[in-house]
Protein backbone atom coordinates (compact mmCIF):
# COMPACT_ATOMS: atom_id res chain seq x y z
CA UNK A 1 0.00 0.00 0.00
CA UNK A 2 1.37 3.39 -0.99
CA UNK A 3 1.18 6.23 1.52
CA UNK A 4 0.99 9.92 0.71
CA UNK A 5 3.91 12.13 1.68
CA UNK A 6 1.78 13.57 4.50
CA UNK A 7 0.94 10.09 5.81
CA UNK A 8 4.61 9.17 5.71
CA UNK A 9 5.55 12.35 7.61
CA UNK A 10 2.86 11.75 10.24
CA UNK A 11 3.93 8.12 10.55
CA UNK A 12 7.51 9.15 11.18
CA UNK A 13 6.37 11.74 13.73
CA UNK A 14 4.34 9.09 15.58
CA UNK A 15 7.30 6.70 15.47
CA UNK A 16 9.47 9.46 16.92
CA UNK A 17 7.05 9.61 19.85
CA UNK A 18 7.33 5.82 20.21
CA UNK A 19 11.11 6.15 20.39
CA UNK A 20 10.91 9.06 22.84
CA UNK A 21 8.82 6.99 25.25
CA UNK A 22 11.22 4.05 24.78
CA UNK A 23 14.17 6.29 25.66
CA UNK A 24 12.31 7.63 28.71
CA UNK A 25 11.74 4.04 29.86
CA UNK A 26 15.48 3.34 29.68
CA UNK A 27 16.27 6.54 31.55
CA UNK A 28 13.77 5.69 34.29
CA UNK A 29 15.19 2.17 34.51
CA UNK A 30 18.67 3.57 35.05
CA UNK A 31 17.31 5.85 37.78
CA UNK A 32 15.73 2.88 39.55
CA UNK A 33 12.19 4.08 38.89
CA UNK A 34 10.88 0.71 37.78
CA UNK A 35 7.15 1.41 37.87
CA UNK A 36 7.59 4.56 35.82
CA UNK A 37 9.82 2.63 33.44
CA UNK A 38 7.01 0.15 32.86
CA UNK A 39 4.53 2.96 32.35
CA UNK A 40 6.70 4.48 29.62
CA UNK A 41 7.12 1.01 28.08
CA UNK A 42 3.36 0.73 27.82
CA UNK A 43 2.99 4.19 26.30
CA UNK A 44 5.69 3.48 23.75
CA UNK A 45 3.85 0.32 22.70
CA UNK A 46 0.50 2.14 22.78
CA UNK A 47 1.76 4.80 20.37
CA UNK A 48 3.14 2.09 18.08
CA UNK A 49 -0.28 0.40 17.98
CA UNK A 50 -1.88 3.81 17.43
CA UNK A 51 0.38 4.17 14.40
CA UNK A 52 -0.90 0.88 12.99
CA UNK A 53 -4.47 2.15 13.19
CA UNK A 54 -3.50 5.58 11.84
CA UNK A 55 -2.16 3.82 8.75
CA UNK A 56 -5.58 2.20 8.35
CA UNK A 57 -7.40 5.50 8.88
CA UNK A 58 -8.88 4.45 12.23
CA UNK A 59 -8.79 6.06 15.66
CA UNK A 60 -10.14 5.09 19.08
CA UNK A 61 -10.99 7.08 22.18
CA UNK A 62 -9.88 4.68 24.95
CA UNK A 63 -6.95 2.42 25.68
CA UNK A 64 -9.25 -0.58 26.12
CA UNK A 65 -10.79 0.03 22.70
CA UNK A 66 -7.44 0.17 20.95
CA UNK A 67 -6.20 -2.95 22.75
CA UNK A 68 -9.37 -4.85 21.92
CA UNK A 69 -9.29 -3.79 18.30
CA UNK A 70 -5.59 -4.63 18.06
CA UNK A 71 -6.44 -8.19 19.10
CA UNK A 72 -9.37 -8.38 16.70
CA UNK A 73 -7.77 -6.74 13.66
CA UNK A 74 -4.13 -7.78 13.93
CA UNK A 75 -3.86 -10.83 16.19
CA UNK A 76 -7.01 -12.81 15.39
CA UNK A 77 -6.39 -12.20 11.68
CA UNK A 78 -2.93 -13.75 12.01
CA UNK A 79 -1.01 -10.59 11.11
CA UNK A 80 0.68 -10.67 14.54
CA UNK A 81 1.39 -13.60 16.85
CA UNK A 82 -0.55 -13.98 20.11
CA UNK A 83 2.69 -13.24 21.94
CA UNK A 84 2.49 -9.59 20.90
CA UNK A 85 -1.00 -9.25 22.39
CA UNK A 86 0.08 -10.99 25.62
CA UNK A 87 3.08 -8.71 26.03
CA UNK A 88 1.03 -5.60 25.23
CA UNK A 89 -1.65 -6.59 27.75
CA UNK A 90 1.02 -7.27 30.40
CA UNK A 91 2.48 -3.79 29.86
CA UNK A 92 -1.00 -2.28 30.10
CA UNK A 93 -1.68 -4.14 33.35
CA UNK A 94 1.66 -3.04 34.82
CA UNK A 95 0.96 0.56 33.88
CA UNK A 96 -2.51 0.38 35.44
CA UNK A 97 -1.18 -1.16 38.65
CA UNK A 98 1.83 1.11 38.89
CA UNK A 99 -0.11 4.29 38.23
CA UNK A 100 -3.24 3.60 40.26
CA UNK A 101 -2.47 1.06 43.00
CA UNK A 102 -0.20 2.53 45.67
CA UNK A 103 0.40 -0.96 47.14
CA UNK A 104 2.12 -2.22 43.99
CA UNK A 105 5.85 -1.88 43.44
CA UNK A 106 8.04 -3.26 40.70
CA UNK A 107 11.63 -4.48 40.76
CA UNK A 108 14.46 -4.31 38.28
CA UNK A 109 13.74 -7.77 36.84
CA UNK A 110 10.15 -6.80 36.09
CA UNK A 111 11.27 -3.57 34.45
CA UNK A 112 13.87 -5.43 32.38
CA UNK A 113 11.17 -7.87 31.29
CA UNK A 114 8.98 -4.92 30.32
CA UNK A 115 11.74 -3.39 28.22
CA UNK A 116 12.34 -6.75 26.50
CA UNK A 117 8.60 -7.09 25.82
CA UNK A 118 8.52 -3.58 24.42
CA UNK A 119 11.45 -4.28 22.12
CA UNK A 120 9.70 -7.40 20.81
CA UNK A 121 6.47 -5.47 20.19
CA UNK A 122 8.24 -2.60 18.46
CA UNK A 123 10.35 -4.84 16.25
CA UNK A 124 7.27 -6.80 15.19
CA UNK A 125 5.30 -3.63 14.39
CA UNK A 126 8.23 -2.02 12.60
CA UNK A 127 8.66 -5.08 10.37
CA UNK A 128 4.94 -5.20 9.61
CA UNK A 129 4.86 -1.52 8.64
CA UNK A 130 7.95 -1.86 6.46
CA UNK A 131 6.48 -4.88 4.67
CA UNK A 132 2.95 -3.56 4.24
CA UNK A 133 3.57 0.15 3.65
CA UNK A 134 7.17 0.20 2.40
CA UNK A 135 8.28 2.80 4.93
CA UNK A 136 11.23 2.31 7.20
CA UNK A 137 10.84 4.09 10.49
Amino acid sequence: MKLTAQQQDESKALWSLVQEKRHAAETLMTAGLFGDCLSRCYYSAFHAVTLLFFLQGTTFSTHKQILGQFNKVFVHSGAFPNEVARKLEALFDARQSGDYDHHVTFDQDEANEGLASLDFILATIQTYIADKYSIHL
